[in-house]
């Protein structure tokens, strides 16, 4: 065990004491500038020796047992993507792997093989050289610059890859005097949006992209604009065989009736589909077979739930919120004559 750690802090005294070279990064030896470079979407096979160039979006180093490193990159060209990865051959090479970072245009060659650990195409790099590439310009002559009047930031799930600090550097860049911000449904970037348009002299538009509803088609039954804190009203859920609203089964029928912010009585029925429920439902809703097995029947359940809302008599007819989450076809002509009380 000694003799390990003397062997490690060796190991590490003689990586402190190697020198790494100033400049570009070049790992193995120099690439050929007239070299065929090929776009990494044309490449669906394995093959002996390849020329790649790309920007480099990650970076990992890993350390082995025996001191020889791996670095591993993934590369883009924007046609395709690749892992690039390279083992250490000496103490100076271990020593440059440290200092790659993300953020860097790289020409690689090497071989295209079928990765054990990935289970993909990866490139095994004999040669690694740090390029450089030029940045995108806006060649719009001054005075007739564009405004981005619709962007998504990293506030839209699933819809975006840059902050709004970024977009805003980028515009200013570009010489733009404005740029909007129209996340989906919410205005989570408007503070950083306020800060980076200060930062950066740049106008920011404050917008959102909101959802809509078809104004043909009724939402709401018996509206009556009155305060929640002097209303006596009923909140329900329902729960479903399926997601489909067209072939759901109501299984569950459950409400709270509420008056001044407090539950003043509750509903809470099981309705028997007719057939067992499926593991999906059972994991989604948390109802099994055993609970709703024997149960009553939609149109019971229905009427006695028609019975608890007309408990209030007029307070709740005149004064009500109805929320609906869910309720499939064979439950619609219910729950019109039901928000009809």
């Amino acid at each position: 065990m000694e003799a390990i750690k003397q062997k490690e802090a060796t190991r590490a005294k003689q990586a402190d004491s190697v020198s790494v070279p100033d400049g570009p990064l070049v790992l193995g030896k120099p690439i050929n500038e007239n070299a065929e470079i090929r776009q990494m979407n044309t490449i669906t096979e394995e093959e002996k020796n390849v020329f790649l160039e790309g920007y480099v979006f990650d970076v990992e180093v890993r350390t082995f047992k025996t001191g020889r490193k791996l670095l591993t990159m993934k590369v883009t060209d924007y046609t395709s993507s690749f892992v690039v990865k390279k083992f250490s051959n000496n103490d100076e090479e271990a020593a440059i792997f440290e200092t790659v970072k993300k953020g860097i245009w790289v020409k690689v060659r090497g071989p295209v093989k079928e990765d054990e650990f990935l289970r993909d195409l990866a490139v095994t790099a004999y040669d690694i050289n740090e390029v450089g590439h030029p940045s995108r310009k806006d060649l719009a002559p001054e005075g007739e610059k564009r405004a981005e009047l619709h962007l998504h930031t990293t506030m839209s799930t699933m819809d975006a890859t840059n902050s709004i600090s970024e977009y805003v550097a980028q515009a200013a860049k570009w010489g733009h005097k404005a740029i909007a911000v129209t996340d989906h449904g919410n205005l989570q970037a408007f503070p950083e949006a306020h800060s980076a348009g200060k930062k950066n002299g740049v106008k920011i538009l404050y917008g959102l992209e909101a959802s809509v509803v078809e104004d043909g088609t009724p939402i709401a039954y018996n509206e009556d604009h009155v305060s929640l804190k002097d209303a006596t009203y009923v909140v329900f859920d329902t729960e479903t065989t399926s997601l489909s609203a067209a072939y759901g089964k109501l299984i569950e029928v459950a409400a709270v009736k509420m008056k001044d912010g407090e539950v003043i009585a509750e509903f809470e029925e099981f309705i028997d589909p007719g057939f067992p429920l499926s593991p999906q439902t059972t994991e989604l809703t948390h109802i099994t077979n055993e609970m709703v097995r024997g149960s009553k029947s939609e149109e019971e359940v229905l009427r006695l739930f028609k019975e608890f809302c007309r408990a209030r008599l007029w307070l709740l007819i005149m004064r009500s919120l109805i929320l609906i989450i869910s309720i499939p076809p064979t439950a619609v002509t219910e729950s019109k004559e039901l928000l009809s009380l």
